[in-house]
């Protein structure tokens, strides 16, 4: 706490007080002296405050510089009077002019107590504040950056375009499959296309093909592991009386 930041509140609370009762501001300095000094002192008690000063905007862009090339954790803060970055700091990060602490507050502060303007404060506890500390959201992705997500084993799939249709019969399972997929092949930079036909013998555990090049059978299997292994549950599931030997998935050994 410094003599000028108590000065500031108090002349913030006369110059209230003058507006709502009227007569010169100079009135009610005194009793705003004490009031300021107690409102202050307060606040410095809850959040257990090693330190608090006015900073430049310059100054709160270094800070959370330091703090991100660091590893630290920032937080959002969004309080009643303003908002700002909380940094959990556990004694990590040493400023200029302010004693090492478990947090610092970097608050935004705009019509409150204290003057408007960039506060940066050191303190060991934010107990008082911490319900006002808000997840940052990430920012959301269009359609096409969703679509270009699709990977398997590093590679993008840019395209599907194939069939899976389940098969029972006189104790047999499979799952057919027949069409083709487009990958992004960087390691070379170009679009592949690989068209593939064949079966999953589900109570061998086997997969068949029919046709495809032998270089991207396992790639393939890969590819379509997840959709193929739905198929099976599905048909695992069913209510008849052709259970079938032991019923395998693509996940297990010997396909």
């Amino acid at each position: 706490m410094t003599n000028a930041m108590v000065m500031n509140k108090a002349w913030e609370i006369a110059r209230k007080g003058q507006s709502k009762f009227g007569g010169k501001v100079s009135e009610y300095i005194a009793e705003a002296l004490k009031m300021a000094w107690a409102l202050i002192k307060k606040e410095e008690k809850q959040m257990e405050i090693k330190k608090i000063g006015l900073v430049t905007d310059s100054f709160k862009e270094r800070v959370l510089e330091v703090a991100k090339n660091k590893g630290l954790e920032v937080k959002l803060f969004n309080g009643p009077n303003g908002v700002g970055h909380i940094i959990i700091s556990n004694d990590e990060l040493e400023l200029e002019g302010f004693p090492k602490s478990k947090y610092i507050v970097i608050a935004e502060v705009k019509d409150s107590d204290w003057n408007s303007g960039i506060r940066l404060i050191a303190t060991d506890s934010i107990d008082e504040i911490k319900d006002e500390i808000i997840e940052e959201k990430p920012e959301k992705t269009n359609e096409k950056e969703e679509k270009q997500m699709d990977q398997v084993n590093g590679f993008e799939i840019t395209e599907r375009n194939y069939t899976i249709n389940a098969w029972q019969k006189y104790g047999h399972k499979r799952v057919y499959f027949e069409g083709y997929f487009i990958f992004n092949d960087h390691e070379v930079n170009a679009n592949k296309k690989v068209s593939f036909k064949g079966f999953f013998d589900a109570v061998n555990g086997k997969v068949i093909f029919q046709s495809g090049q032998a270089r991207y059978k396992d790639f393939i299997k890969d590819v379509i592991r997840d959709e193929v292994n739905e198929v099976i549950r599905s048909m695992n599931n069913r209510d008849d009386n052709d259970e079938g030997k032991r019923d395998f998935g693509m996940i297990y050994e010997g396909y």
